[in-house]
């Protein structure tokens, strides 16, 4: 597994709240020039194509990472192990925000008629994103497994719980726990 995968796999949440709320930011000041209103509709699609088809890239990258990462577990230093809990659970914090607002986007276009779509939109852009960040906590689980920073048991646990929305976060947090206090236990220097 690689520090950059689970950063990518983290990015498009992200990126979609910032292509969804930049734009309405904006739109207030530039209603009062004409070239914004068909700019708006030309930006707004394609940029979430271009979103969605980086997202089924990194789910591609992904699975094949996860596959060598679980494959290559054992090579895998103790230091790395816990450098890549570490970043598992910061991304999954930094996420945190974004799936707050996307989830009161989604609720408040639900009263809506018209609006419903988006909602639907949403909740399967987050079951996606889940799905991605769940699919790295596999190599990541079973990394800090093999290094005996977690049980079997454990790990069994806390991959179901890492595709089930709001446990994904405290297991990644108790992960990384387990991580910090086997690091201190037998003394790795900080991971690079």
């Amino acid at each position: 597994m690689s520090k950059k995968v689970i950063v990518l796999d983290s990015l498009f949440v992200i990126l979609l709240l910032c292509d969804l709320l930049i734009p309405m930011m904006i739109n207030p000041l530039m209603e009062k020039y004409d070239w914004w209103s068909e700019f708006y509709g030309m930006y707004l699609f394609p940029s979430l194509f271009i979103l969605l088809a980086f997202e089924v890239v990194m789910m591609f990258v992904t699975l094949v990472a996860v596959i060598l990462g679980i494959k290559n577990r054992k090579k895998c230093s103790a230091k790395k192990v816990y450098g890549h809990a570490l970043a598992q659970v910061l991304m999954r914090f930094i996420q945190i925000p974004a799936y707050v607002i996307i989830f009161y986007i989604a609720f408040i276009a639900i009263f809506g008629v018209f609006t419903i779509p988006i909602t639907i939109l949403l909740a399967v852009v987050d079951v996606i994103s889940i799905a991605l960040t769940g699919f790295c906590s596999i190599a990541v689980y079973a990394e800090m497994q093999n290094k005996g920073f977690i049980t079997g048991t454990e790990q069994g646990i806390y991959t179901v719980c890492a595709f089930i929305y709001c446990l994904d976060v405290l297991v990644a947090l108790i992960a990384f726990i387990r991580a910090f206090i086997y690091k201190h236990r037998i003394g790795l220097e900080p991971a690079e």
